[in-house]
């Protein structure tokens, strides 16, 4: 973790946010959203700001094209994440 790629301040989710994520998580299943990819974004949306506010606001757009974009940015953070948590 010396090879810090963006400073990393914790986020503890409350636990009406972690009533809104099992929400939204399940409209990630019914639209058919990879299940690996919900896991890891759930997980760091529970301990990243950055990363709840994106499944936050994938949930509530409704143009399909910046759905998918959204759901770009979730990838990308969750590429992040996993580099800063694991190399």
């Amino acid at each position: 973790m010396d090879n810090l790629m963006f400073p990393f301040i914790p986020f503890k989710t409350t636990p009406e946010e972690i009533e809104h994520l099992k929400v939204i998580i399940e409209e990630m299943k019914v639209v058919g959203i990879d299940e690996r990819f919900i896991s890891y974004a759930s997980e760091y949306a529970r301990i990243d700001q950055g990363m709840f506010d994106l499944i936050d606001l994938w949930s509530q757009e409704q143009n399909s094209v910046e759905k998918q974009n959204i759901l770009n940015d979730i990838q990308q953070g969750i590429d992040d994440l996993n580099s800063y948590f694991f190399d």
